[in-house]
């Protein structure tokens, strides 16, 4: 196998967000994804509310209309209909993953599917970089023709909302996934990183110890992240965009510097997330 991604197999990369009021920095992420897709002669398909549709009135009245719930079915959803229709692999990127580093991103997986290696930092009252957990997110992954739990992922999620109060999107999210990898040894991506605005200041401040603990908490070079819309109350546009400059005018280096080669390439694993009985503990890992 190569580190060439071409057209065949048949791909599309799918995101969605709302179409109006969309905030410079999400635009600017949303492009960077585009283009990548683009250069890969991937086919591209973007959805705005209607996306919402895909989950049935029951769901939506179920979980009070919270917009990642939502989106944690009906990105499935999509999935699933894109594969039926003929699509070989589909590639979901949440609308605030930031590619920086297109040349380098490479997408797929031999496992049927993949979803991404969480390791979320904060600064501790010490201004140090803590490793609060490590777990798995569903901001990107990869499904294929191939995949065997898609259905599973689908009927599961329908079933908690169904019988169960939602008081969380993590229930029928990352918690969700996170929980189920062990048992199902879900495939993990490495390649697409999840910053908390800890992680973005430190980017736009130039912090090199917090940028390096970033790094090696991860453990694999990105090529790109989810910049956290859920976390935009705690940052200024300015101060976002000032960390994505950083991060793509070096292609990632100011993070993947500190790595060296016996990190492997940053690209989709085949094998499950290390430490996986370790999943989702609260660790006080500091750096």
């Amino acid at each position: 196998m190569t580190d060439d991604a071409s057209a065949d197999p048949r791909t599309l990369v799918v995101q969605s967000f709302r179409r109006t009021d969309v905030p410079d920095w999400i635009e600017r992420c949303l492009d960077s994804v585009r283009r990548w897709t683009q250069s890969r002669g991937f086919d591209y398909a973007f959805y705005g509310d209607e996306f919402y549709d895909l989950c049935g009135s029951d769901y939506l009245a179920r979980v009070g209309g919270n917009p990642r719930s939502i989106t944690n079915l009906a990105r499935l959803e999509i999935t699933r209909i894109k594969l039926a229709e003929g699509y070989d692999q589909v590639i979901w990127f949440d609308a605030d993953v930031f590619v920086f580093d297109p040349d380098r991103l490479v997408v797929r997986t031999d496992a049927g599917y993949a979803f991404s290696r969480e390791a979320w930092v904060t600064k501790g009252a010490d201004g140090r970089a803590h490793l609060a957990y490590t777990s798995l997110h569903n901001a990107a992954f990869i499904f294929t023709r191939r995949q065997t739990d898609l259905e599973l992922f689908i009927r599961i999620i329908r079933h908690i909302v169904l019988t169960r109060s939602i008081s969380s999107n993590y229930q029928v999210g990352v918690r969700l996934i996170s929980g189920l990898a062990y048992s199902l040894d879900i495939p993990v991506i490495t390649c697409v990183g999840m910053f908390s605005p800890d992680v973005i200041d430190a980017i736009a401040d130039g912090r090199r110890r917090f940028m390096r603990a970033v790094a090696l908490f991860h453990g694999h070079k990105m090529q790109a992240a989810n910049l956290g819309w859920s976390q935009a109350e705690h940052f200024t546009e300015a101060r976002m965009m000032t960390a994505m400059d950083r991060l793509e005018s070096t292609a990632g280096a100011v993070l993947n510097g500190y790595l060296d080669d016996a990190a492997g390439p940053a690209r989709f694993a085949g094998g499950p997330l290390p430490l996986m009985r370790r999943l989702l503990s609260w660790r006080d890992t500091r750096w």
